[in-house]
């Protein structure tokens, strides 16, 4: 127990189309964090349906939050130890990247979308979210 107090906030991607309901859940985020409350974001999964937009992956709900809050940064997590020039498990020629300037210039091409025992969306969940971040002008960071 390390005494932090907690909330968890559900949340869909209507949330974010909706200017009542982003406004409500921007301002419901600002109220918790005044009271020193560490807000904990889920997708609200009791709303899926064939007809709610979800969100299917963290990171663009990392991503989506991020912006919701004009946050300086947000981080996504990985259990991949760099982006890659190419998939190093088929290019053995691939080689880390460890800055990225100008996100339009990767290419999304050749990147799978994966799923693990870890999570869903792969690499390339992750440059989009990064996209949706940079263009709001929140840094992005990827770690392992």
């Amino acid at each position: 127990v390390i005494g932090v107090n907690v909330a968890q906030l559900l949340i869909s991607r209507d949330d974010f189309s909706d200017k009542a309901r982003f406004l409500a859940v921007r301002n419901t985020f600002w109220a918790l964090l005044r009271l020193g409350v560490v807000p904990i974001v889920n997708e609200n999964d009791s709303l899926s349906a064939e007809n709610v937009p979800n969100f299917g992956d963290n990171d663009t709900m990392a991503a989506m939050t991020a912006v919701l809050l004009q946050a300086d940064w947000v981080f996504l997590a990985t259990d991949v130890d760099f982006l890659y020039s190419a998939n190093p498990k088929d290019d053995p020629n691939a080689t880390p990247i460890y800055a990225v300037e100008d996100l339009s210039r990767l290419k999304l091409a050749g990147l799978e979308a994966s799923s693990s025992q870890w999570g869903t969306g792969g690499m390339a969940t992750k440059i989009i979210a990064a996209r949706i971040a940079v263009c709001a002008g929140v840094h992005c960071g990827l770690v392992n």
